[in-house]
C-alpha cells in the first residue's frame, strides 16, 4: 500500500505541474486569464473518477495544447473536438497508424514543440543573478 500512494502521489503531483505550466504558458500567449484553482479541481475530479473506471491518469498535453493555439482555436470547444478527433482515429484508422514509422510521429512534435519556446523568456532568466537562475539551468539540464 505504501508503494501505491507514493507512486500515486507522485503521479498526480508531476501532471498537476505539467498542466500547470501549460495554462500559465499559453495564457501569456493569449492574455486569457486562467483560474489555477479551476484547473486543480478539475483535474483531480478527473483523475478521482477515473480511477474507480480502470483510466490513466490525466494531465494537460503541451502537444495538443500547442495545435489547438497554432491552429487558432481558444475555447474549451477544442479539447471536445481533438478528443473526438483522436477517439476516431483510434477506432478507424488504427490499421494505418500502427503502420507510421517512429520518426514521423516524433517529426510532428519536433514541428510543434518550437512555438512553445520562448528564446526571449530564456535570455532573461540567464541574466537574472542568484537562485532563480541556478533554478532554471538545473531544470533545463535535468529535463533535458
Amino acid at each position: 500500500m505504501e508503494g501505491l500512494i507514493s507512486g500515486g502521489f507522485s503521479i498526480a503531483l508531476m501532471g498537476l505541474i505539467q498542466s500547470t505550466i501549460i495554462a500559465r504558458n499559453l495564457s501569456a500567449k493569449t492574455g486569457q486569464l486562467i483560474d489555477n484553482n479551476k484547473e486543480i479541481a478539475s483535474q483531480g475530479l478527473s483523475n478521482a473518477v477515473g480511477s474507480f473506471l480502470s483510466c490513466f491518469p490525466a494531465c494537460g498535453s503541451f502537444n495538443r495544447s500547442a495545435a489547438n493555439l497554432e491552429a487558432g482555436a481558444l475555447t474549451p470547444l477544442s479539447g471536445i473536438v481533438s478528443a473526438l478527433a483522436l477517439a476516431l482515429l483510434v477506432f478507424r484508422a488504427n490499421p494505418l497508424i500502427a503502420r507510421l514509422p517512429m520518426p514521423v510521429m516524433a517529426e510532428i512534435l519536433f514541428i510543434v514543440a518550437p512555438g512553445l519556446i520562448n528564446l526571449k523568456d530564456i535570455r532573461r532568466l540567464l541574466s537574472i543573478r542568484g537562485e532563480a537562475r541556478i533554478i532554471f539551468v538545473i531544470t533545463l539540464i535535468t529535463t533535458l
